[in-house]
């Protein structure tokens, strides 16, 4: 009896490490590798490679402050608890505010299609409005059009421990009209 809880132990934790490993990001829920989570930090020779998240707030036209750049959004303020790894998912959906998309693939006679990113209903989508505008608010920012999120690779060098570059990977504006 105490082999075989031995042996189920073993599996339950070196069964998750294994699909991290093969995968990359695979990891089972809950995870039993914390804290390192399916995230990694990149390294290339003695660089080490970042992501960052930065959000602008572009404020209606004629109001002070409407500026081509806007006014920087502290985005850990704006985010509150969610993980950082999920910032960039909810921006391709447009904090839900998109328009949905689908991708099919096609098996001889049968199609099979998936939603990947759904469509709002009218309700969600003000309840999603009003999230964004008291997140917003509660930073001192109104009257606001767009929000644009730009996403950066910031490379730091091991050796001389300072920042080498950083490069803007995808940058998306999405329209919060009210």
């Amino acid at each position: 009896m105490k082999n075989q809880v031995k042996i189920a132990v073993v599996v339950c934790l070196v069964a998750p490490l294994i699909l991290r490993e093969a995968s990359g990001a695979l990891e089972p829920y809950p995870a039993v590798l914390q804290p390192s989570g399916a995230h990694k930090v990149s390294t290339n020779n003695a660089l080490l490679e970042f992501p960052e998240t930065q959000l602008f707030a572009l404020r209606k036209a004629g109001a002070k402050k409407a500026a081509e750049e806007g006014t920087k959004i502290d985005t850990s303020a704006f985010m509150g608890n969610i993980p950082s790894h999920y910032w960039e998912q909810i921006a391709i959906a447009h904090y839900g505010l998109g328009e949905g998309k689908s991708q099919s693939a096609s098996l001889g006679r049968w199609t099979l299609t998936a939603n990947t990113i759904k469509s709002a209903s009218p309700q969600e989508r003000e309840e999603a409005l009003h999230w964004i505008h008291s997140r917003l608010s509660a930073q001192g920012i109104d009257n606001v059009d767009t929000l644009r999120i730009r996403y950066l690779k910031t490379f730091w060098d091991i050796e001389t421990n300072s920042e080498v570059k950083r490069e803007i990977k995808r940058e998306i504006d999405v329209d919060i009209k009210q």
